[in-house]
């Protein structure tokens, strides 16, 4: 026969902490329900709209910190205090106290914590699953006998301190047991001291347990687990715990709820961007002005300034923001969540470089379409939307002090990296702006050439000898056709400055690839043709005043008007910088200082080349053909 072994305490507790952990973890629950429970039916009954998630989460935070915390001693945590001291000298004594539970006749009721039919649902209710989630845990919770530990608990007990000191009398009830039917487990009998440090190892192994599994037992551990509702669940508990104060809780529970809060941050960063990367994804793949169902991306009722994919972007890099702050609550490294962060940074970063190519692509296609209303509100709109919720990012420097960290010292590395990834993408997002205004203007030239090879008048019309009263048809049409869905898509200044002067500047490049011949008159027409501008322009009821004035002087104007002037001069001719004497002579001593405007010619390059563009009178042509025919040289 082997040699018998002597009994290791530490062992057996460890093994019946083990087994004690999951009740330990629903009866910390339904603490938590039950206290919840007690301060909604108050607030109920003073305000009954008061009913959102988040007073359900503020009203949880107010109980266990109490009414008057800091103030003075809370008489009912004197009580408890007074009880865990005499059940440590239960302990001592031996007289340990093992509570009864409930008969198993009586009949437990547990009221729901809102009751859906004291009030309507309202709008901002909207995608928030949240809202009953801790009446159907409360009305489970009737389901385990750790329900009746709650209803015999006298009224206004801190349940929370009531849960260390039964778990305690549990540790204990187990050492006293061991020394009534094994007392060769210790060397010695023990003292007072020693039975303490005892039942504080056990505590402490259960705790740790608790801490081990609290996670498994909320997600997945029962009839309707959290994990299987809707990611804001898990997100308004993880907000929640995130908000617990040193205060606010006792120890070790407060510790418990902490890890709690901080490996929940690692299932709603999953869940969360895996639902709202996947709703992105799906309306990036549909047209831009996709009829979707209402409230089938976004709340109803919500005024969307630009496109619905835009608008689910901007809530994922929200989302992703809001998480990442919570995990940078200082600067000491080894007392932040880091291995929880990371994972956030890294679907952050992936997340705007997904967007700003979504942004690029996409304003790149509408732009080929001319659809400029949509073109703007992604340039725009969303970009700028998405920018915003990215100018809230809260990243600070770490810097792990401890070389024997290496842990830390890895995430630390790790997160600088992923955050200066995450800056360097957000100046890229910011010059994409740029790049799409860039693709706008060599697409603005290619259209307005296409359009005007479809709408410019044949080569005869400018060779003719009549004279038109006012501008050619061809020029509203033209300018209804460009530039004025840039007008009603955006009020920018200098994106209505640039895109009437590459119009325009399209415009004299038609005129002069295709070689066309101009008299006189169709010189003079055609400067008539460049007055209709300023015309269209003041007559233009999308634009206000002051851009009308600033618009239909602009010197891209002066610059057609040179041209035209141009056709109507000889080759020969030279263009004076100065006005003539005769209008100096008409001034007044007060304008004599100013400066006389310049000629419009002088605001065309390489006026020469216009000056091919004129037509031979008709008479002169004749007169040559004369001159040849009765052999006479011709100048």
């Amino acid at each position: 026969m082997s040699t018998p072994k002597k009994v290791d305490v530490g062992l057996i507790l460890q093994m019946i902490t083990k087994q004690r952990a999951e009740e330990c973890c629903s009866t910390l629950i339904n603490c938590l329900l039950t206290t919840c429970k007690g301060a909604l039916t108050v607030s109920n009954e003073e305000n009954e709209s008061d009913t959102s998630s988040v007073e359900i989460l503020r009203a949880l935070t107010t109980n266990l910190q109490g009414p008057e915390s800091g103030k003075h001693i809370d008489p009912i945590q004197e009580e408890m205090n007074n009880r865990r001291k005499a059940s440590v000298n239960m302990i001592s004594s031996g007289e340990i106290h093992t509570r009864g539970r409930a008969a198993p006749g009586r009949k437990v009721v547990v009221t729901p914590i809102v009751k859906p039919e004291s009030r309507e649902p309202d709008e901002s209710e909207h995608n928030d699953p949240a809202i009953n989630f801790f009446d159907e845990m409360a009305a489970e919770a009737v389901a385990y006998n750790s329900i009746n530990y709650l209803v015999n608990e006298p009224d206004g007990m801190d349940l929370l301190e009531n849960l260390i000191a039964d778990e305690e009398i549990f540790v204990a009830n187990v050492i006293m047991k061991v020394i009534k039917y094994c007392p060769s487990a210790f060397d010695r009998e023990l003292t007072k001291s020693e039975l303490i440090k005892w039942v504080n190892r056990g505590t402490r192994g259960l705790w740790t347990q608790v801490g081990g599994s609290l996670e498994h037992v909320v997600l997945w551990w029962s009839s309707s687990p959290l994990a299987c509702r809707p990611a804001a669940c898990a997100k308004y508990l993880r907000d929640w715990l995130s908000l617990l104060q040193p205060d606010e809780a006792p120890e070790p529970i407060l510790s418990t709820l902490k890890g709690l809060g901080e490996t929940l941050t690692v299932h709603v960063t999953s869940t969360i961007w895996d639902k709202q990367f996947r709703l992105a994804v799906v309306s990036s793949s549909l047209p831009v002005d996709y009829p979707f169902e209402e409230g089938e991306f976004c709340a109803k009722n919500v005024n969307v300034e630009g496109t619905i994919c835009g608008k689910v972007w901007s809530e994922l890099l929200y989302q992703l923001v809001q998480l990442s702050n919570t995990c940078d609550i200082g600067t000491i490294a080894n007392e932040l969540p880091l291995v929880e962060q990371i994972p956030v940074l890294h679907r952050l970063d992936h997340s705007i470089h997904s967007m700003r190519i979504w942004a690029a692509n996409k304003a790149r296609s509408l732009c080929t379409d001319w659809n400029m209303m949509m073109f703007f509100k992604v340039v725009h709109n969303d970009i700028g939307l998405c920018l915003e919720q990215l100018q809230y990012i809260r990243v600070p420097e770490l810097a792990a002090d401890d070389p024997l960290e290496v842990q830390v010292q890895v995430c630390v590395a790790l997160r600088a990296k992923l955050v200066s990834e995450i800056k360097e993408n957000i100046i890229k997002l910011k010059a994409t702006c740029t790049e799409c205004i860039d693709v706008l203007a060599a697409v603005c030239r290619t259209t307005s050439l296409a359009s005007l090879t479809l709408c410019f008048p044949y080569f005869k019309h400018w060779q003719t000898e009549v004279l038109q009263e006012r501008a050619n048809e061809y020029v509203a049409y033209f300018f209804n056709q460009i530039y004025l869905p840039v007008i009603q898509a955006t009020k920018d200044i200098e994106i209505l400055k640039l895109t009437l002067k590459i119009i325009c500047e399209a415009w004299l490049d038609h005129i002069y690839m295709k070689k066309t011949k101009f008299s006189s008159a169709g010189a003079l027409n055609l400067l008539k043709d460049f007055d209709g501008v300023a015309e269209w322009i003041n007559a233009c009821d999308a634009l206000d005043e002051r851009l009308r004035e600033t618009l239909s002087h602009h010197e891209v104007l002066r610059m057609c008007e040179g041209v035209g002037k141009l056709l109507l001069r000889k080759p020969e001719e030279t263009i004076s910088i100065l006005p003539s004497p005769s209008k100096v002579g008409k001034k007044s001593d007060d304008t004599a200082d100013e400066k006389a405007p310049l000629p419009p010619e002088m605001f065309v390059p390489n006026q020469k080349r216009w000056l091919e563009l004129r037509a031979r009178d008709r008479r002169t042509v004749n007169l040559n053909c004369l001159c040849l025919c009765a052999g006479m040289d011709v100048y």
